[in-house]
C-alpha cells in the first residue's frame, strides 16, 4: 500500500509486506535498466531516505552488513548522500566482503578508499584466496550463506583495475 516493494510476493501470507533494502535496491536498480524508475519510486525514496537517516547501519533484515545496501545502491544512480555514506564506512570493519562492497562501492562513487583496500589484500590466504564469510542470512533462523569462493570473486573484483 505504501509503493514500496516487498520482498516477496505472498500477499496475506506469512511474509507479507517484509521489505528488505538490499533487495529493493536491486529492484530499483533493474527499474531503471528497464526505463521503469517511475513504477519504483517510492521504492527509490524509501532507500534515499534510509541512507541520508544513517538508517542503514544496522543492516537489513536478510543482509546484516550496512556495506551490502551501499554496494547495490551504487550499482544503481548514485547520490550525494550515497557518497557521503560510503565515505563514512571507510575503515569501519575488516571483514572480507564489507571490504570489498566498500572497495566497490568507492569506485564506482568516485571515493578514494586505499585503506580498505590495502586491508582487503592483506587478508589473501597464502593459498590465493580469501576466508569465507557469511554475505546474507534467513531472516528467521539466522543461517548465514557464503564461501570462501564468494569471498574471493568480491575480492578480486575489488582489487581489480
Amino acid at each position: 500500500p505504501d509503493g514500496i516493494v516487498a520482498t516477496y510476493f505472498d500477499p496475506g501470507g506469512e511474509r507479507a509486506n517484509i521489505v528488505d533494502a538490499v533487495v529493493c535496491a536491486n529492484v530499483v536498480r533493474l527499474a531503471l535498466r528497464l526505463g521503469r524508475l517511475r513504477d519504483v519510486r517510492a521504492t527509490a525514496r524509501y532507500l534515499r531516505q534510509l541512507v541520508s537517516a544513517a538508517d542503514y547501519l544496522g543492516g537489513s533484515r536478510y543482509y546484516p552488513s550496512p556495506d551490502c545496501l551501499l554496494y547495490a545502491l551504487s550499482l544503481g544512480e548514485p547520490f550525494a548522500e550515497l557518497r557521503t555514506a560510503v565515505a563514512s564506512r571507510i575503515g569501519s570493519t575488516d571483514h572480507v566482503l564489507d571490504l570489498a562492497q566498500r572497495v566497490l562501492a568507492a569506485r564506482r562513487l568516485g571515493v578514494t578508499n586505499e585503506l580498505d583496500r590495502e586491508r582487503l589484500v592483506a587478508r589473501r590466504l597464502p593459498d590465493g584466496s580469501w576466508p569465507a564469510e557469511g554475505w546474507f542470512c534467513y531472516g528467521r533462523s539466522r543461517q548465514w550463506f557464503g564461501s570462501s569462493a564468494l569471498s574471493t570473486a568480491f575480492a578480486i573484483a575489488a582489487l581489480g583495475q
